[in-house]
């Protein structure tokens, strides 16, 4: 994730009904964070007095900025807080917090992954339903539900789609009826492939059985 796309992760319109159309919320949700609490508790049992309430604040995930800013004036907030928001940025836990069993399983490892270092995790991947001839289908796919701030697995967040899994990320565009498509990197950046082109210039194309036309 780069800093471009968490600033525009933090900014959405979490109070546009209570502030008007043009005024939005900066906030930060980092989602059901960790921490490794359970290392820091062995490290030193006096100091950690309350996990259990650590954990909570933690989990939260939700820090929100003090003042509202309106629309037009947001790119000159963060430039002027440039420095602010890289420290918070960076402040953001990387690596493995959950169990990822079923994308570590051999059919799953090698030709679902993009970058092999990461998997959907167990408790939030979603699950395709959708039937499929393709050799090698199966219910999964590098994707994982992400609450929103008004609706639990509002949105889904899934890797650039492989050669090999364009057809998985059709049939879960078709299993979750997904009406928008974000795509926040282009097919290629610095000569590495980062997305597989997943739709037709023009007329229809067929993805294993889906056809989507343009």
């Amino acid at each position: 994730m780069n800093l471009k796309r968490y600033i525009g992760e933090c900014c959405c319109n979490k109070d546009l009904k209570d502030l008007g159309e043009n005024v939005t919320k900066v906030f930060q949700q980092l989602g059901d964070v960790k921490l490794q609490l359970d290392s820091l508790a062995h490290k030193d049992d006096d100091k950690v007095k309350n996990i259990d309430a650590i954990a909570k604040f933690l989990r939260s995930g939700i820090y929100k900025a003090s003042n509202a800013i309106k629309k037009d004036e947001l790119q000159e907030f963060i430039e002027a807080n440039e420095e602010t928001i890289e420290k918070e940025y960076e402040s953001v836990p990387n690596g493995q917090y959950y169990k990822w069993n079923i994308g570590k399983k051999p059919e799953n490892d090698q030709s679902k992954h993009r970058a092999n270092i990461y998997k959907a995790y167990d408790h939030s991947r979603v699950v395709l339903t959708t039937f499929s001839d393709d050799k090698g289908s199966s219910d999964y796919i590098m994707a994982n539900y992400v609450d929103g701030y008004d609706l639990p697995r509002k949105f889904i967040a899934t890797q650039g789609p492989l050669p090999s899994t364009v057809n998985d990320f059709w049939r879960m565009v078709v299993d979750t009826n997904a009406g928008i498509i974000v795509t926040l990197t282009k097919l290629v950046e610095k000569n590495v492939t980062k997305c597989e082109k997943y739709w037709a210039d023009e007329g229809e194309k067929m993805f294993g059985d889906i056809s989507v036309t343009t």
